[in-house]
């Protein structure tokens, strides 16, 4: 499964004094180049040294960190002679003690093991930085280590199929072609593709931790990296002090296609809407919906012209089945809230709501594939019996595609599989954090639950409304910390919040000082929040905000709302705009940065007798902005309304 971490709103909601009347910035400034922390230390022999771009982390890591390769061997039950290389970033724990150092062992399989190496990060997780070294490394096979058991003509099939137009069963005829070629070029050069298993990956952490000259060290599972810990516990238990299992994968499984349960996934999030009153009377129906709207781009697939980062946009055809892939994915991103709103939003004929999806989607290819299929197929393949199963007509297939690339997988591959003892549950004292998520599209709780059972001294904390990976959140590395800090006491987890809200239209009402007359409107859909302004929402990539102010000029009013922005754009000219509630407007509409991020405004103002009506938008997903323009500020546009309360 892929360990995509929640991925946190480029903006930061403020008052509309600070948004449309002030010039206080709103929100937090990007982090900063990391700052030098402890001096570099010794190695063992299997390191390497090299530039910290070497491994695709920025230089100024180098400051901050130890970057390099630790060779291990390829197969430890055979040649132990030949070596294989894994890319390791260390970073050091700010003030020079390491009280227990913390390797990550990232998700997948098959997932790039350095993405989370960079400031961001480092800015996020500095109180455990302060103590604690962290290890980041590529787990054999994947990007950053050598061989990179990649595929591309696998890994970007539904790209490929959604600019030919291919069906899916073409689309999966080239990829299987594709994926036997690569297992034949890497057979041909000497790999040995019966090494690439869990059990070894477990023995790479240990030579990491020698190499890194640590005695003991705790560590950090993701999704995939659960199990990966599991194996690390049950072969290798002297290494560890403590362990840490966010998302959890069940050695116990005899099938990696049991663990996500793809329509529990969906419907999970269909009844946190049905209990959420806004959701429900919004959205009342979206599993049926769905199906509707599923079928019709299965009828008849939608052109959309996507930005990928390409020199021109990508023209693709969008079928039912990858609106599905793309709606599955995104609920690994943290915004399972927003689902059903996009359900409708997708059956409206509102085709925008796929883009940022699809963005997301063809964004977290995975390319790694031989990797990601030889340790599932070596432990857990999927068999006939997975294929046999009643699937719900919506989710089929999605469901079945799955379980046929993976039994097709596998026998491309013919790889010996690992004993039986593999899938018994794993038994330790040592001390163990499991964090889950409620609406976790991946690995649901009550596989969580069971390998907590047999962990005697763990701390089992799941966090209602949380997605895939819990330590993404701002509480989740709160808990975490706390828990590095004292393996042996429950953290705190008084920031773990029992409620589960999901996203409804947003009702915004601004009035003027006197409140002799009030502008109303309908914005995007969002959260709802507890001591929210009524003037303003934030989403997951916009901010709007509306205001009454004193009547006079409307283009001064917007070139004085604007001097109170933090934003530098590229065009700040008041032209005429559309007609917003009847009456005749002007704009400013450009694109630059807001608090250093990219970003497009829009300032719209009309004015009357009694005041001058002001809506400001700010949109940080840059690559969509002509598609919110169009769909969802102009739907906010045109819901203004002006009342006398």
């Amino acid at each position: 499964m892929p360990s995509t971490r929640p991925i946190r709103a480029a903006i930061v909601a403020a008052s509309l004094l600070a948004v449309v009347a002030s010039a206080s910035p709103m929100g937090a400034q990007s982090p900063a180049t990391p700052a030098a922390s402890a001096a570099p230390r010794t190695f063992g022999q299997a390191w390497t040294s090299v530039p910290c771009a070497d491994l695709g982390v920025i230089k100024e890591f180098d400051q901050i960190a130890d970057c390099g390769y630790v060779s291990v061997p390829e197969n430890r039950t055979a040649d132990k002679t030949n070596t294989i290389k894994l890319g390791v970033v260390r970073v050091r724990a700010g003030n020079g003690t390491n009280q227990s150092a913390v390797v990550e062992g990232t998700g997948g399989p098959g997932g790039y093991g350095l993405g989370e190496a960079n400031p961001t990060w480092v800015t996020e997780h500095a109180a455990i930085l302060d103590n604690h070294d962290w290890v980041f490394f590529t787990q054999r096979g994947t990007q950053g280590a050598q061989p990179f058991l990649d595929c591309e003509g696998y890994s970007l099939r539904e790209l490929n199929g959604a600019t030919k137009g291919l069906s899916l069963k073409d689309s999966r005829a080239a990829a299987q072609t594709a994926f036997e070629a690569c297992v034949a070029d890497f057979t041909a050069k000497g790999v040995d593709l019966a090494a690439y298993n869990t059990v070894e990956n477990a023995a790479d952490i240990v030579d990491i931790k020698d190499a890194l000259g640590y005695d003991k060290i705790v560590y950090f599972g993701e999704s995939y990296g659960t199990q990966l810990g599991q194996f690390l516990l049950r072969d290798h238990p002297e290494a560890l002090s403590a362990i840490v299992l966010d998302g959890v994968v069940p050695v116990a499984k005899t099938s990696e296609i049991a663990v996500a349960d793809i329509p529990g996934s969906f419907r999970r999030i269909w009844a946190a809407c049905a209990a959420d009153a806004g959701c429900a009377k919004a959205y009342p129906d979206p599993e049926g919906t769905l199906a509707a709207a599923a079928a019709a781009l299965d009828k008849q697939p939608v052109k959309i012209s996507l930005d990928l980062g390409q020199s021109t946009p990508t023209e693709l055809s969008v079928d039912g089945n990858l609106a599905m892939q793309a709606m599955f994915l995104n609920l690994y991103t943290g915004q399972s809230y927003v689902l059903p709103a996009q359900v409708y939003q997708l059956a409206s004929g509102d085709t925008s709501v796929l883009e940022p999806l699809l963005r997301i989607f063809f964004g977290n290819i995975s390319r790694a594939r031989v990797m990601h299929y030889a340790i599932n197929c070596t432990d857990d393949p999927a068999t006939q019996a997975d294929l046999d199963a009643t699937v719900p007509a919506l989710y089929e297939t999605l469901y079945r595609t799955n379980v046929e690339d993976s039994i097709e997988a596998c026998g491309a591959l013919k790889l010996p599989q690992l004993p039986d003892t593999s899938d018994a549950v794993v038994t330790s004292d040592i001390p163990a954090l499991v964090l889950q998520g409620g609406l976790d599209p991946a690995t649901w709780t009550d596989g969580g639950d069971s390998v907590a059972a047999g962990l005697k001294n763990a701390f089992n904390i799941t966090i209602p409304a949380g997605g895939h990976i819990q330590s993404g959140s701002a509480c989740g590395i709160a808990i975490l910390g706390a828990f590095l800090a004292d393996p042996t006491t429950k953290p705190d987890t008084s920031c773990v919040s029992p409620d589960v809200p999901m996203a409804s239209p947003a009702s915004l009402k601004a009035t003027n000082e006197a409140k002799t007359v009030a502008m109303t409107a309908t914005g995007p859909a969002v959260k709802p929040a507890a001591d929210g302004d009524p003037s303003q929402s934030q989403g997951f990539s916009h901010i709007v905000a509306i205001g009454v102010l004193p009547a006079g000029d409307v283009a001064q009013a917007l070139t004085d709302r604007l001097k109170a922005l933090p934003a530098v754009l590229d065009d700040v000219t008041v032209k005429d705009g559309p007609t917003v509630a009847g009456q005749p407007t002007k704009r400013i509409s450009s694109s630059g940065t807001f608090n250093g991020q990219p970003a497009g405004v829009d300032l719209i103002g009309f004015g009357d007798d009694k005041a001058v009506y002001v809506i400001v938008a700010v949109y940080v997903d840059v690559k969509g902005l002509d598609s919110w323009r169009a769909h969802g500020l102009q739907n906010l546009l045109d819901s203004v309304q002006i009342t006398t309360p």
